[in-house]
């Protein structure tokens, strides 16, 4: 090689060094800067080293980014807000661009007094809340807002989040919303189908104008295990817990009074697209047009379902459903007669007092109405689930005497499952449902499954397994005392031996025949 050559090359390497030694410096110093400008005393915005929240400033500046992890260390008292920004209160996180990716942890604590008065915002400003909108990653869980005063503009309004693309674990709200279209107790508009909103309630007073629901006014996500109570008044699409359903709503209720001045007012829904199981509604429903104890419009799917509150209504009011339409569908649900005032329903089978709080009613399958026993605990009558969804006090101190959730009564924990490759998973026995996450009473024993489809095979478990599970066992024996997710993996079937060779042998003779028919 020549010294020319030589040369060059020793003048590239030391650019090269030079260069890649000032961008990590720059790097360096640029990270630095922005740790620096980070306006939170302890944390650094990591999964395990999260920003601590410690006052209402700190809560304030969650702003400045939003895709990092958070953590309250104490309760934090919010009526100092009133008094912001001109009497508008508490501004918004974020908004339908900026949406909050990141971890809000209450670690059990409350926010008291948030206020917020903001009647003008518009549909880009993402929505009116603590969260204005939160994206597909966002999560907040385990936290409590306490007497709120929310008063929102023309879309999406609540206390949490204005509109909701992502997930809200044991949450729960108290106050008053005041908003027009798409307003909840708890957010607005829950618009993603992978959104999850469990273990949650609102018993805040909730007015809007459409879609206004208790917990929320519209729902495309997953709602289980979750309840309201406060009052909600509106004009068209009014529920107990949602105004309008896209997707499921499961092992939830709803005892608050509807009031509904124009259009669809339903005890649990207003209008049903979706699918709702293992779930009720005991609150009085005042409604002009298309009302129902339970709900007003349903052209989806009922199960399993009852309502008892008294309707007021002029026109297509039903016992349990007003009207039901186009591919709807109710099984195995029920209305109280003489508590609602009504003898007709567009679905479901009208039952006396006496009945709907008689375990038989919804356990023995020779009953009219009923063609699936639902799944009490110890299984009465014809009842052959194995999930304890449903119990019935007999003394008639809980709930009225009326069917009641059983995990109102006990401390559930949840048991996530996610699949690689292709195939389900069953508990005791039981499928489950939409195969994601299961409810189960703390310290139980359960027996899962992981069952492949046609052409996969079980491969093995991962996730939160303890020491002593052997993780290629198809069929495992855990006992759930806090949260988990189990991942169940299964691979494609190895082929059946002697078949590839076999493949392998024919094509050999087909392509020996080509030849020689192309070259006799």
């Amino acid at each position: 090689m020549s010294t020319k050559k030589c040369m060059v090359i020793v003048i590239v390497m030391l650019l090269f060094t030079t260069m890649s030694s000032i961008s990590v410096n720059s790097l360096e110093e640029r990270d630095q800067i922005e740790k620096e400008e980070v306006p939170f005393k302890s944390g650094i915005g990591t999964e395990d080293d999260p920003y601590l929240i410690e006052n209402i400033d700190d809560l304030h500046n969650i702003r400045e980014d939003s895709d990092a992890y958070y953590l309250l260390t104490n309760d934090i008292y919010a009526n100092e807000t009133q008094d912001w920004n001109g009497g508008k209160g508490f501004e918004p996180i974020g908004d339908f661009y900026d949406r909050f990716d990141g971890v809000l942890d209450g670690g059990g604590h409350e926010i008291r007094g948030l206020h917020i008065n903001r009647p003008n915002t518009g549909y880009y400003d993402g929505g009116v809340g603590l969260f204005a909108t939160m994206g597909k990653f966002g999560t907040v869980r385990n936290l409590g807002l306490v007497d709120v005063s929310i008063n929102g503009g023309r879309y999406y309004t609540g206390p949490i989040v204005g509109r909701n693309y992502g997930d809200l674990y044991n949450t729960y709200t108290t106050g008053e919303v005041i908003g027009d279209t798409f307003v909840g107790g708890l957010v607005g508009q829950a618009d993603s189908r992978e959104g999850e909103i469990l273990e949650s309630y609102s018993t805040a007073s909730v007015k809007g104008g459409f879609q206004v629901g208790g917990l929320a006014g519209w729902n495309v996500g997953v709602i289980s295990h979750s309840y309201t109570t406060g009052t909600v008044e509106g004009s068209q699409n009014v529920g107990g817990l949602v105004g309008v359903n896209h997707n499921i709503i499961e092992n939830s209720f709803s005892t608050g009074h509807i009031k509904c001045t124009f259009r669809n007012s339903g005890g649990l829904i207003a209008h049903n697209r979706g699918t709702v199981i293992n779930s009720f509604a005991r609150g009085v429903v005042e409604g002009t047009s298309r009302s129902g104890s339970f709900a007003a419009w349903n052209t989806g799917t009922i199960k399993n379902c009852y309502g008892t509150g008294y309707l007021m209504g002029d026109d297509i009011v039903g016992g349990l459903v007003g009207i039901t339409e186009k591919d709807g569908i109710v099984l195995d649900s029920f209305w109280d007669m003489q508590r609602t005032g009504r003898e007709e329903s567009d679905g479901g089978t009208g039952k006396t007092t006496e009945e709907m709080k008689d375990v038989v009613t919804f356990s023995d399958e020779s009953i009219q109405g009923l063609g699936d026993a639902w799944d009490f605990v110890e299984n009465p009558n014809d009842s052959r689930g194995n999930r304890d969804i449903w119990d019935i006090d007999e003394d008639k101190e809980i709930n009225d005497g009326y069917p009641y959730l059983i995990w109102t009564e006990l401390e559930m924990v949840f048991l996530r499952f996610y699949f690689e490759g292709k195939g389900t998973v069953e508990i005791e026995g039981d499928e489950v449902m939409d195969s994601r996450l299961e409810f189960i009473p703390n310290g139980t024993e359960i027996q899962i499954e992981a069952i492949p489809d046609h052409a996969w095979e079980f491969s093995h478990w991962s996730g939160d397994l303890s020491e002593n599970i052997d993780e290629g066992e198809q069929e495992i024996t855990i006992t759930i005392e806090e949260n988990k997710g189990l991942t169940a993996n299964f691979e494609v079937e190895a082929s059946t031996p002697g078949f590839t060779p076999v493949i392998i042998l024919v094509s050999m003779i087909i392509s020996i025949a080509v030849y020689r028919k192309k070259h006799v």
